[in-house]
């Protein structure tokens, strides 16, 4: 079959135009077609490009909490899981217990741990707890922080102040019954006398060295000065003592008489009770930290004992538990410097 040739020479100009245009028309429309694809490949191409740059963006999103979590856990490496906080026995543990229980909950909200209390037995007993690490915080008096310093590594981080205007020291106080004809210093001398612990500061180091001064004696002949001189454990055993009329007279530290006076207010000799005398300035005892846990661990616990006085409304019974131990004043940064004193007077004892 032979193919069908269009002889233009045949058709009228009419028509011949209407072919041309016609033609002309289904070419357009090619073209059109065929540019419209291209531009839509583009476009899609762009797009492509753009979520590919918009995925290439750093993010500024806020991280995420486990993020969060990594960080503080990161912030808190080789913290101890339970803070263990030793209570140096100056007084009835199961009081001082009661006491320090609002402390207790303040400082687990601060670290975001556990605290977990722990009584030693005395005072040479709470250095070695710390020494042990048995205990990652700890009260000591002025001089059984010396030997916690030497012996365990133990870090002042903070000092309390009666009141803001005060100077961080204290006192220690020769106390007597009335009826024992005991008036001065040397109306001791044939006397028996109770100190509160070896390693206290107030109760046996100061006082002793003060009636040494006193009465010009040598470390060997103090304690035959004394008709008999006995360890009683602490202050306020010290305080009962003289008050049940065990012994003739004793060394307690100053804040603590107007406190144990209260507690027996009803006892038939309490109105009996007199101060005699005061010893030198003694350096406030500081609140530690064992020094080989993390330094973040130490300034996190330095941190919240210097906030309590601004956060003390913020949490219950934190404002009362202040003005029982005498801190009204707040905490302020310990400085090892300020123990010097301790450590000669310990030397002249030959307590070192």
């Amino acid at each position: 079959m032979k193919p069908m040739i269009l002889k233009m020479k045949n058709i009228s100009p009419i028509r011949k135009n209407l072919l041309y245009f016609g033609a002309i028309t289904i070419i357009l429309l090619t073209l059109t077609f065929v540019t419209g694809c291209a531009s839509g490949n583009t476009t899609s191409d762009t797009e492509t490009t753009s979520q590919n740059n918009e995925v290439e963006q750093p993010s500024n999103e806020v991280p995420s909490s486990n993020e969060n979590d990594t960080q503080e856990q990161d912030d808190k490496e080789g913290w101890p899981e339970v803070v263990r906080f030793a209570l140096l026995p100056t007084e009835d543990m199961e009081m001082l217990g009661r006491t320090y229980e609002p402390f207790i909950n303040y400082l687990e909200a601060r670290l975001d741990r556990p605290v977990e209390l722990n009584h030693p037995t005395d005072y040479t007993a709470t250095v070695e707890a710390m020494r042990g690490k048995h205990v990652e915080i700890s009260t000591f008096g002025p001089f059984s922080f010396v030997l916690a310093y030497q012996r365990a590594g133990a870090v002042p981080v903070a000092v309390r102040l009666s009141t803001p205007e005060d100077d961080p020291t204290y006192e220690s106080f020769i106390i007597t019954r009335k009826d024992t004809g005991i008036e001065k210093l040397e109306d001791l001398k044939g006397k028996n006398f109770a100190f509160a612990d070896p390693a206290s500061t107030s109760g046996h180091l100061f006082p002793k060295a003060h009636i040494m001064n006193e009465m010009g004696l040598s470390l060997d002949e103090i304690d035959s000065w004394f008709g008999n001189t006995t360890f009683s454990g602490g202050h306020e055993a010290s305080f009962l003592s003289v008050l049940n009329g065990d012994v003739d007279a004793a060394a307690i530290y100053d804040r603590s008489f107007d406190r144990f006076a209260e507690r027996n207010q009803d006892h038939p000799n309490i109105d009996d009770m007199i101060i005699i005398d005061r010893g030198n300035p003694i350096p406030n005892s500081p609140f530690t930290v064992r020094g080989d846990l993390p330094e973040s661990f130490q300034k996190a616990v330095q941190d919240a004992m210097l906030d309590m006085l601004d956060e003390k409304e913020n949490y219950p019974g934190l404002a009362e538990f202040m003005e029982e131990i005498n801190a009204l004043g707040g905490y302020f940064a310990a400085d090892i410097d300020a123990y010097q004193i301790v450590i000669d007077t310990a030397e002249r004892l030959e307590m070192q």
